[in-house]
C-alpha cells in the first residue's frame, strides 16, 4: 500500500480552533523602537512589547498592510497598504489612528525602508526609472516632497552618522533559492555623496549580503549566507572587520531591522532580538485573533476555479471539478450535487463510467494522486481504484466494457488499470499520450513521440500484449478514434505543407509559414471496408470481412475536409465531429457530404459514450447538444447545464494544508533531477510542516512554501498568488507621462521632465506629449478638473480612477500664460511601458550619436511574442549599419532565443543589383556587419540563453556583467487549488558535456559594470563600451555594402567573358 501520511501537525491544523483566542501566529516584517515592536501577521500590522506578550492589532483593513518602519521617535509607523487600490506608502500613529497616504505610485515593488532623523521616509521603488531598476527616495510624509537618492539599483539602505548611505544594490531576486550566487545576488555598497561614485563593500563573496542596518556603535549589521545559512554579520563602514553574530544553521534569517541600538529579525515564523555583543532572544508573541482568513468561506464564483468537466455516457449529466471539489449537474432541469465533500482533499480530473452512475476522479485523498470511483449522486463513500506507485497521474479513458482504465502521468507514460483486480501495469513508456479504445475494449490506440519529435500512432492489443506501430514517423499523427463498427480508424495528421508566404522577397524577409497543416485521414481496420465518403460506382464495394487488422496503412484515405488546425471530437455511426479554431464542426459519413459549423466560438468539446450528445463550453455556460445537430445549433436553457445557484463552502485551513502538500508533491514529480539534487525532500517537508498551523493568511502560506522550495537551491522555483484577501476599494492611480516637482511660486506642480518617445511610434506618446495638449517642460499644473493643486502632496491624488478618462488641466506655460488642456491619463502599467520605451529610444539615439551613425541598436525586454515583433521592427530597419548592438539587459526571458539567433546567423553571401535600384543581399534582409550583445545582472532565463547561444555560435562578443543564472526551464502552468501558481524547474540545458548557466549566470566576454551613481546621472558605461568595441572592429574590418562591379562587355563572336578559353 502506498500512503503519504500528513505530518501530525498538519492534522492538528485541521482541528485548529477558530474562536477568539490567544494563538501563535506567523510573524513577518518586524521593526523595533525601544520597547515597541511592530510586525505583520494575517495581512495586518500588530504591535507588541520588545519582551514579548500578547500583540495588539494595529490595522484591520481587508487589504494587505506590510513592511512597517517605525519613525525615529517611535510615534509613527510607515507601511505599505492598499486602502484605495495601491499599493502605496501610508503613515499612521503607533497608538492607532487614521492612516495618511504618502505616495501615489501604485507599484508592487514600492516599500518604505527607513526614516531619516529629520522625519522623512526612505522609500524604494522604480516609479521614475526608465529601466525597472530600484531607486531610493526621501519622501516628506507631510508635504509629499520627494528627493531622489542619486543611485541606480539601490533597493535597501541605512545612513551612517556622517551621512553616508550603505545600501544593497539590487532587490532580492524573485526565485526561492537558498545559497544563491548568481549575478543578481545582493551586494552592499557605500555612497558618500558629493558626486563621488559608490564603492562596493562585500564583493569578496559572490553570494547575498543584504538589509544593512547602521547601529550606534558605528558598525553595519546585515544578513549574509557567506558560510552556511543566512545569519547576522557586521562590518565597519569601509567593509573591513567582518564579524559573525549568529550561528543558526537550520533556517535562514529572512528579515533584519533595528532602531540603532537593538536588532530584530525574523527566522521561520518567529521574531528574535539581538543586541551587539549579546545572544539572540526569541520573542514569545501571541495574537488575540479569530484568524478570520482561516475560517470557512463560501465560494460564490466556482466557474473562476473550474479545472475539468466531463459528460456522462448517456449525455444527461455533467461532472465538474472546481476549486478541488467534485460536482455533478443535470442538463436542463434538476439539482446539482456536491459529490466530494472532503475538506483538504483536491480532486483534479473526472470521467464517467460506462453506466453513467459513477465518476472516476483523480484525487489526493490517500496522500498521493490516485483514481477513485465515486457515485455521481454522492450517496456512497468513494472507492479507491489505484494504489501506487507514487506518480503524478493524469487524465484517464475508461474502456467501453467498463473493465479497464487507461491513464497517463506527468512523465508521459501510459498505464492500464484492471478495474476488477486493481492491478496497474505499464501500457507504454514515455513519451506516450492520448489513449482511445476500440469498441470491443480489446485494443488501446495511442500516440507516441518519436525521437525526431514527431508523433506516431500505435495500437496495443490487450490479449497478446503486443504493440504495433500504425503510422510512419514522417508526420505528426494524433487524435485517433475508431468508428463504432470498428471498420475505420480516423485520425488527424499534419501532412499539408502550403506556405502562406510565397517567397522570401517580402518586407523583413518573411519565412515560410504553414498555418493549415492538418487534415483528417482514415485507415481501414477490416479488409474490404467501404470508405463512407467514396463515390458510388457500378461495381458494388465488397463488404468488410474478418477480424480487425492493423496492417492496412497502405490503404489510407483522406476525409474530404479542408486542411486547418484541428482535433477529433469523436465519430458516431453517422458523422464525424471535430474542433477547428474554436468551432465545433461535423461532416456526415457519406459521399458528397460537406463539413458544417455546428457551434462557433466555443470549446471543451466532448462526445458522450453513446455517441448521441456533445458537451461544449460557450463563454461561461456549458451546454449539451445532440451530436446530430446541424449548422448553427441553438444553445438555450433547455440544453444548458444548470449552475445558476452553484455555491459551496471552502474550509480555508484545510485548503492551505492541501496546498502545502500539493506543492511538495509537485516538486517531487516535476523537478528536473529525479534525485532532487540529493536533497532529502521528505525531510524538508517535515522540517517546515510545524509552521503550517501558524499560518493565518494566504500570503504567509506562500512565504512558507517559498522557504520549503528554497531548499532545492534552484531558480525558476517559487510559489505565489492564490485566493488572497483584498480590499473593496480599487481606485487605481493614473499618470500623465512626466515627472513633477513642487513650484514654490504657485504651489502647483511643475513639469520637470516629459517622457520622450520615438516619433514614429505613436503608441508610446504620453498624455502630456499629445499634440492637442503639448504641455512643455517648465509648465505648471495649477488645477486638475477644477481642483487647485496648491499645497497638495502629489499630483497623483487628483488622478485616482482617471485612467482612460478625459481630465482637464489648468496649465501655466513657461512664458507665464495660462490655458486649459484636456488629456487622457494612462494606467500604471501603461506608464511603465512609456518609461521603458523612453529608455530604449534614448539608448538607440546615444548609440547612433557615439558611432556617428555606424552602429545600430535594439533592445529586447523579454523573449516572448511581442518581443519577436519588436525585434522584427527594429532589426531589419538597421541592416545597412556596419555594427549592431543586441541589448538583452533586464531581459525577463521567454522562449524565442532560437528565432533571434536564426536571424542573426543569416549573412549576405551575394548581392542582387537591379538596373535602377539599390543593391540588396542574398540572403534577403540579412545583416553583414559586426555584432555585440549586452547583458547585465537582470538578464534572466532565455535572456541569458540567447547570450550563451550568441557566443557559442560565434556571432560576436558579449559585454556587461554576470547574469541571473536560471537555465533550468519550466512551464509555469502548475495551478494550485485556489488559483495560486507553483513553479518547479523541469528541464535542464547542457552543451559540451556540462549543464549551462544555472545558479551562477552567464559570464560575458568583457565585464563592464554600470556604476550606480553615474548610471543614475545618465551615463551608460556598458553601451559606451559596446559602441567602442564595434568601432574598433569596423576600423579593422569595414562592413560597407559593396559596390557592383562594372558591367561585362560582350565580345563579338565569343559572348560575355568567361573562364573558358579556346
Amino acid at each position: 500500500m502506498y500512503r503519504l501520511a500528513l505530518p501530525t501537525l498538519l492534522i492538528a491544523a485541521l482541528l485548529a480552533p477558530t474562536a477568539l483566542a490567544q494563538v501563535t501566529g506567523y510573524y513577518r516584517h518586524p521593526d523595533i523602537h525601544g520597547d515597541t515592536v511592530v510586525f505583520g501577521a494575517e495581512g495586518d500590522l500588530w504591535t507588541v512589547s520588545a519582551s514579548g506578550g500578547t500583540a495588539v492589532r494595529l490595522t484591520t483593513h481587508a487589504g494587505q498592510e506590510s513592511f512597517p518602519v517605525l519613525s525615529p521617535d517611535g510615534s509613527r509607523v510607515a507601511f505599505l497598504a492598499s486602502y484605495e487600490g495601491g499599493p502605496d506608502v501610508y503613515v499612521m500613529p503607533v497608538a492607532g489612528g487614521t492612516p495618511e497616504r504618502v505616495t501615489w505610485a501604485a507599484r508592487g515593488n514600492l516599500r518604505p525602508v527607513d526614516w531619516t532623523q529629520d522625519g522623512r521616509i526612505l522609500v524604494r521603488g522604480s516609479w521614475t526609472a526608465g529601466l525597472p531598476d530600484f531607486r531610493l527616495a526621501l519622501v516628506d510624509p507631510t508635504s509629499g516632497d520627494v528627493e531622489y537618492v542619486p543611485l541606480s539599483q539601490a533597493a535597501e539602505g541605512s545612513f551612517t552618522a556622517d551621512g553616508s548611505l550603505v545600501f544593497a544594490r539590487m532587490p532580492r531576486q524573485g526565485s526561492n533559492s537558498r545559497w544563491y550566487k548568481g549575478g543578481t545576488a545582493q551586494q552592499l555598497w557605500r555612497f558618500d555623496g558629493a558626486g563621488r561614485e559608490a564603492v562596493a563593500l562585500t564583493r569578496d563573496y559572490p553570494g547575498s549580503s543584504r538589509q544593512p542596518n547602521v547601529l550606534a556603535d558605528g558598525r553595519v549589521y546585515f544578513l549574509s549566507d557567506r558560510q552556511d545559512a543566512m545569519n547576522v554579520w557586521s562590518m565597519l563602514p569601509d567593509g573591513t572587520d567582518l564579524t559573525r553574530h549568529t550561528e543558526f544553521l537550520e533556517f535562514d534569517i529572512q528579515e533584519l531591522a533595528s532602531d540603532g541600538e537593538t536588532l530584530i529579525f525574523r527566522m521561520g515564523a518567529d521574531l528574535w532580538t539581538l543586541s551587539p555583543g549579546g545572544t539572540p532572544q526569541r520573542l514569545d508573541v501571541t495574537l488575540r485573533s479569530d484568524i478570520q482568513q482561516a475560517l470557512i468561506e463560501w465560494e460564490t464564483s466556482p466557474m473562476s476555479y473550474l479545472s475539468d468537466a466531463a459528460l456522462s455516457h448517456d449525455g444527461k449529466t455533467v461532472a465538474l471539478v472546481a476549486r478541488g471539489e467534485l460536482f455533478t449537474a443535470p442538463v436542463g432541469t434538476g439539482r446539482w450535487v456536491h459529490v466530494s465533500r472532503a475538506s483538504g482533499v483536491r480532486y483534479r480530473n473526472a470521467v464517467f463510467t460506462s453506466d453513467s452512475l459513477h465518476v472516476f476522479a483523480l484525487s489526493d485523498r490517500s496522500g498521493e494522486l490516485e483514481w477513485w470511483k465515486v457515485r455521481r449522486d454522492g450517496t456512497a463513500p468513494p472507492e479507491q481504484v489505484t494504489d501506487g506507485p507514487p506518480m503524478l497521474r493524469q487524465g484517464a479513458t475508461p474502456s467501453p466494457d467498463g473493465k479497464w482504465l487507461a491513464h497517463g502521468d506527468y512523465d508521459d507514460r501510459l498505464w492500464l488499470v484492471d478495474l476488477g483486480s486493481g492491478e496497474t501495469t505499464l501500457l507504454a513508456d514515455a513519451p506516450a499520450f492520448g489513449p482511445s479504445w476500440t469498441p470491443d475494449s480489446k485494443t488501446v490506440v495511442y500516440g507516441r513521440n518519436d525521437p525526431n519529435m514527431l508523433s506516431v500512432l500505435w495500437a496495443h492489443d490487450l490479449d497478446s500484449g503486443d504493440a504495433v506501430q500504425l503510422t510512419s514517423n514522417r508526420f505528426s499523427d494524433y487524435s485517433a478514434q475508431v468508428s463504432p463498427d470498428s471498420s475505420w480508424m480516423y485520425f488527424v495528421s499534419t501532412r499539408t505543407w502550403n506556405s502562406s508566404v510565397g517567397s522570401p522577397w517580402g518586407e523583413r524577409a518573411p519565412m515560410p509559414y504553414f498555418d493549415d497543416r492538418a487534415k483528417i485521414y482514415a485507415m481501414p481496420l477490416r479488409a474490404g471496408a467501404a470508405f463512407p465518403f467514396a463515390a458510388p460506382s457500378e461495381v458494388s464495394p465488397s463488404k468488410a470481412v474478418g477480424d480487425m487488422r492493423w496492417d492496412l496503412a497502405a490503404q489510407l484515405r483522406e476525409v474530404p475536409v479542408p486542411a486547418g488546425s484541428m482535433g477529433l471530437v469523436g465519430v458516431t455511426d453517422k458523422r464525424l465531429l471535430y474542433a477547428e479554431d474554436g468551432n465545433l464542426k461535423a461532416i456526415d459519413l457519406k459521399h458528397g457530404a460537406e463539413p458544417v459549423t455546428v457551434v462557433e466560438s466555443a470549446g471543451s468539446f466532448e462526445l458522450s459514450g453513446d455517441g448521441k450528445s456533445v458537451l461544449l463550453r460557450k463563454g461561461s455556460a456549458w451546454h449539451v447538444i445532440p451530436a446530430s445537430s446541424g449548422a448553427g445549433a441553438r444553445l438555450n436553457d433547455e440544453n444548458r447545464v444548470q449552475l445558476g445557484d452553484w455555491e459551496f463552502a471552502v474550509d480555508k485551513r484545510a485548503e492551505w494544508n492541501q496546498i502545502y502538500m500539493d506543492m511538495w508533491r509537485l516538486h517531487r514529480d516535476y523537478f528536473w533531477d529525479p534525485d532532487m539534487g540529493g536533497v532529502d525532500w521528505e525531510a524538508m517537508r517535515e522540517k517546515y510542516a510545524p509552521l503550517l498551523p501558524r499560518v493565518g493568511s494566504r500570503e504567509a502560506l506562500a512565504d512558507l512554501q517559498g522557504m520549503l522550495v528554497s531548499e532545492l537551491s534552484l531558480l525558476h522555483s517559487n510559489a505565489g498568488g492564490g485566493d488572497n484577501r483584498r480590499g473593496e476599494n480599487r481606485a487605481s492611480p493614473a499618470f500623465l507621462g512626466g515627472d513633477f516637482e513642487r513650484d514654490s511660486a504657485t504651489g502647483g506642480f511643475r513639469l520637470a521632465h516629459r517622457l520622450d518617445y520615438d516619433p514614429d511610434l505613436l503608441d508610446y506618446q504620453g498624455p502630456l506629449a499629445h499634440p492637442d495638449a503639448n504641455v512643455e517642460v517648465g509648465s505648471v499644473i495649477l488645477a486638475v478638473n477644477g481642483q487647485s493643486t496648491r499645497g497638495a502632496k502629489s499630483i497623483g491624488q487628483f488622478l485616482l480612477d482617471q485612467s482612460g478618462k478625459q481630465v482637464r488641466l489648468r496649465v501655466q506655460d513657461p512664458d507665464g500664460s495660462q490655458r486649459d488642456a484636456v488629456v487622457t491619463p494612462v494606467s500604471g502599467g501603461q506608464e511603465y511601458n512609456l518609461r521603458y520605451h523612453e529608455w530604449e529610444y534614448t539608448r538607440r539615439l546615444e548609440a547612433d550619436r557615439l558611432s556617428d551613425g555606424q552602429v545600430g541598436y535594439l533592445h529586447l525586454r523579454a523573449m516572448g511574442r511581442s518581443d519577436a515583433g519588436q525585434f522584427t521592427r527594429e532589426f531589419y530597419s538597421q541592416l545597412r549599419k556596419q555594427g549592431m548592438i543586441i541589448d538583452v539587459r533586464h531581459n525577463n526571458g521567454g522562449n524565442i532565443d532560437s528565432w533571434v539567433l536564426t536571424q542573426l546567423m543569416r549573412r549576405p553571401w551575394a548581392w542582387f543589383k537591379p538596373r535602377y535600384d539599390y543593391a540588396y543581399p542574398n540572403m534577403q534582409y540579412s545583416f553583414g556587419g559586426h555584432l555585440v550583445i549586452l547583458v547585465d545582472e537582470r538578464s534572466a532565463s532565455d535572456g541569458e540563453a540567447v547570450a550563451d547561444g550568441f557566443r557559442r555560435l560565434g556571432l560576436g562578443a558579449s559585454i556587461g556583467v554576470r547574469t541571473w543564472g536560471g537555465e533550468v526551464w519550466l512551464s509555469s502552468s502548475n495551478r494550485q487549488v485556489d488559483g495560486g501558481v507553483t513553479r518547479a524547474s523541469e528541464t535542464g540545458v547542457h552543451a559540451d558535456g556540462e549543464w549551462l548557466i544555472e545558479g551562477w549566470g552567464y559570464v560575458p566576454d568583457m565585464e563592464v559594470d554600470n556604476p550606480p551613481h553615474a548610471t543614475f546621472n545618465g551615463t551608460d558605461t556598458q553601451l559606451e563600451a559596446a559602441v567602442a568595441h564595434l568601432l574598433g572592429l569596423i576600423d579593422q574590418d569595414p562592413r560597407l555594402w559593396p559596390e557592383a562591379p562594372p558591367y561585362p562587355e560582350l565580345i563579338p563572336g565569343y559572348g560575355f567573358p568567361t573562364p573558358w578559353r579556346r
